[in-house]
């Protein structure tokens, strides 16, 4: 039980002994669509374990975004002239802000910090995925572009024992996941 999901699926199996208590991973976020699923990681969306390069997308930042630009959440951003529209390009792996006045250096500053704010808090690490902010080519318009996700390779970790994650491409990972696999004996 190496990948994220598969530890989540083992915590929800219910114990014989009522007496005995194990601590269950409750997964967040929204289930991905099949028909539709996700770039790089098909998991990430949900993983309390995801990266910047997991495969975070403009589809992923629409909605966060909103929520960073609302004035209730970041008074910051009251000084900014109203958006029109975000624009998410999955193609080019674009974002763009669209606003109906000019916006300044000290505007795109500010975003910049609120990116940096929003990476911080839970499940920001979507935030961590953008690579640039600048103006775009005429001043209404900032674009952000996004880093290329990773796609997990399966790989083995021990013997017969095989998992596709990002997290065991880190150094020294798979000797963690032995490490723990051994703790998890002498525990149980």
């Amino acid at each position: 039980m190496l990948h994220p999901y598969t530890k989540a699926l083992l915590s929800a199996i219910p114990l014989p002994d009522p007496s005995l208590k194990r601590e269950r991973t409750i997964l967040e976020g929204d289930i991905p669509s099949p028909a539709n699923p996700p770039a790089g990681c098909y998991f990430h969306t949900r993983c309390p374990s995801a990266m910047k390069t997991c495969g975070w997308t403009p589809r992923d930042m629409g909605e966060a975004l909103m929520r960073m630009f609302d004035q209730y959440r970041n008074p910051e951003v009251l000084e900014f002239p109203p958006i029109d529209n975000i624009e998410l390009d999955e193609a080019d792996r674009k974002i763009t802000v669209l606003f109906n006045a000019p916006i300044s250096s000290s505007h795109l500053n500010t975003i910049k910090d609120l990116i940096a704010k929003e990476s911080m808090l839970k499940n920001g690490i979507r935030f961590k995925a953008i690579n640039t902010v600048e103006l775009g080519n005429d001043q209404n318009t900032v674009v952000m572009s996004m880093i290329e996700p990773s796609v997990p390779k399966l790989k083995e970790i021990k013997t017969d024992h095989f998992v596709s994650c990002l997290l065991y491409d880190e150094p020294g990972a798979v000797e963690e996941a032995n490490e723990g696999a051994t703790q998890g004996i002498l525990q149980g």
